[in-house]
């Protein structure tokens, strides 16, 4: 076990937890929300096509300093 002075021993494993816990949340609101826009869109091609240009622009404004 490696002794970690400041944070003791549970505090990697706790903050680990919470980060993979937010990590996942992802993908169970991702296929809600796709799901919805594809639903409300006057066709289904339309509702793709949307969803695509909305992570288009999601990760693009990600890469940005």
């Amino acid at each position: 076990m490696v002794y970690l002075p400041r944070i003791g021993a549970p505090g990697p494993a706790g903050v680990l937890g919470v980060f993979l816990a937010v990590m996942s949340s992802g993908g169970i609101v991702g296929p809600y929300l796709v799901g919805r826009i594809v639903d409300t869109a006057a066709a289904p091609a339309s509702g793709y096509a949307l969803n695509f240009h909305v992570l288009g622009v999601g990760a693009i404004t990600a890469l940005l300093p």
